[in-house]
């Protein structure tokens, strides 16, 4: 699994998962956008969620973990994780 963190955090990640999805063969839905970033926002000090989306790339549908953690109140960390190394590679190069 290849991943990488995101320094946008939740203010930034509907703005990083629009531009990824102008990179891929079908956009994002917005309303997959929208669930993630409510499921985001509730989180609490000690809690983590996995959110996961299956994304068609270069005509093969990979999945697609945004892992979120927050910690002694700060937060949530976002990590980017792909099987994809292309996909890795086009997420980072956005980021």
């Amino acid at each position: 699994m290849h991943e990488f963190e995101l320094a946008c955090g939740v203010d930034g990640l509907n703005d990083f998962l629009d531009a990824l999805g102008g990179q891929l063969d079908e956009p994002l839905a917005q309303d997959k956008i929208a669930l993630a970033l409510a499921a985001l926002a509730q989180l609490g000090d000690g809690e983590e969620e996995d959110i996961e989306f299956d994304l068609r790339y270069q005509d093969a549908v990979t999945p697609v973990i945004i892992k979120a953690a927050v910690t002694h109140n700060v937060g949530p960390r976002l990590v980017f994780a792909t099987p994809s190394e292309p996909l890795f590679e086009a997420a980072r190069r956005l980021a």
